[in-house]
């Protein structure tokens, strides 16, 4: 069955992953030639004109085609949003938003951009209870932790802070927000020596941002050890001059 779309998918996929992102591509519409609806396809290509191409705006037409044949396909509406914050179109992505909680209201990805939304309004609370329910489905889901971890921090509840963003880092240790609101935890409750434990992986590695290396000097500065406070602030001068 050589027009069959799952099995052409998987052809694309493993396309891809070879790098041959236009060959994929080429596959990808052999499918939505005859199944223009098709779902999995549609978003595949979406996201490999996004992130193989680095084509914003045919994979937003991409997404978009998708949401033609499936206007509750949630993938769809999480991308179009994506790629307009990456345009900078806040307001465009917000009207996304309110499209995609009419077609799938109490979805994890709805929530979470909910939550989102309500972060950058500084709506801390609003942020827990969201976060609360997520989790309560989906306890290990690492976006979800980190971002009830940020609005605890910004509530002081530097114990619950603490916990979720642990629990971050336990499932993706390469998380560098996560590492830095953990370091500014320790910071805030008089443990500097646990805010450089969970800088060290970062100040061992081969490249060093300049708020790891400038939390490091505030611990090191609380510690009493002010020549490795002074090393450590001139570093991060030095790795972010502005």
């Amino acid at each position: 069955r050589p027009g069959y779309g799952p099995a052409l998918i998987l052809q694309s996929r493993m396309l891809a992953f070879d790098g041959d992102t236009d060959g994929a591509l080429v596959v990808l519409d052999k499918v939505l030639v005859n199944e223009p609806g098709n779902e999995s396809a549609g978003i595949l290509k979406g996201e490999l004109l996004h992130r193989g191409k680095k084509d914003l705006d045919a994979a937003l037409a991409a997404f978009r085609a998708v949401l033609a044949t499936n206007a509750k396909s949630v993938a769809a509406h999480t991308s179009v949003m994506t790629l307009l914050y990456e345009q900078k179109k806040p307001e465009e992505a917000k009207k996304q938003f309110v499209e995609l909680k009419k077609a799938a209201p109490n979805h994890p990805e709805t929530l979470y951009f909910e939550a989102q939304f309500a972060f950058e309004s500084k709506d801390y609370k609003a942020v827990r209870e969201i976060t609360d329910r997520i989790l309560k489905g989906l306890p290990d889901n690492v976006p979800v932790l980190e971002l009830a971890g940020a609005a605890e921090y910004r509530l002081k509840n530097y114990l619950q802070a603490e916990a979720f963003l642990g629990r971050a880092l336990k499932r993706a240790p390469g998380l560098l927000l996560s590492r830095h609101l953990l370091a500014q935890t320790y910071l805030r409750t008089g443990q500097p020596g646990k805010a450089i434990e969970a800088l060290q992986p970062v100040l061992e590695g081969k490249s060093q941002d300049g708020t790891t290396l400038a939390l490091a000097g505030e611990a090191w500065l609380q510690l009493g050890e002010p020549k490795k406070s002074e090393a450590a602030f001139q570093a991060a001068a030095k790795a972010s001059p502005d």
